[in-house]
């Protein structure tokens, strides 16, 4: 499993921006056959399956070797922190699907998938008042007696 893990994450870093530091993935996972063109490229939910897919390989790392386990671990850290960044939009109450800068952002646009993911505990992105505020946006906006619909 491990170098098969490897060599899928190591293919993650022909898609990192050094300038942006996050991962190019203009489709998001609710919108995956087309380009989320207010995103401007870097779509939520795809930044926070990229950190939690190194969160992983960081747990995994240390049944094997402790070096590998820091610097996934340490990619794991910076893109959280990267999200936590560019992508909550205080102005909106929410994460929006597109960073700082894009129409996403300014519009306050959310993604379903990534709006989720923010808000479980388990990715460890959006911090209890942001859980509270995207809660309450979304209740005020668009949720239904079976949670939030796909599509807005």
């Amino acid at each position: 499993i491990w170098p098969n893990l490897e060599m899928r994450l190591s293919k993650a870093d022909a898609y990192y921006d050094p300038v942006c530091q996050l991962y190019f993935a203009d489709k998001n996972s609710a919108n995956d056959a087309f380009a989320d063109t207010d995103s401007g490229g870097y779509a939520l939910s795809t930044e926070i399956y990229f950190m939690a897919a190194f969160d992983a390989a960081a747990n995994l790392a240390l049944l094997i070797d402790p070096d590998k386990h820091k610097r996934y671990e340490k990619k794991a850290k910076a893109l959280r922190k990267e999200i936590q960044k560019r992508y909550w939009n205080s102005k909106h109450g929410i994460f929006t699907a597109g960073p700082v800068g894009s129409c996403a952002y300014e519009n306050g646009y959310w993604e379903t998938c990534g709006q989720e993911a923010a808000i479980w505990s388990r990715f460890g992105i959006a911090d209890d008042s942001q859980r509270d505020q995207i809660l309450n946006v979304l209740e005020c906006t668009i949720m239904t007696d079976f949670g939030i619909p796909l599509m807005p």
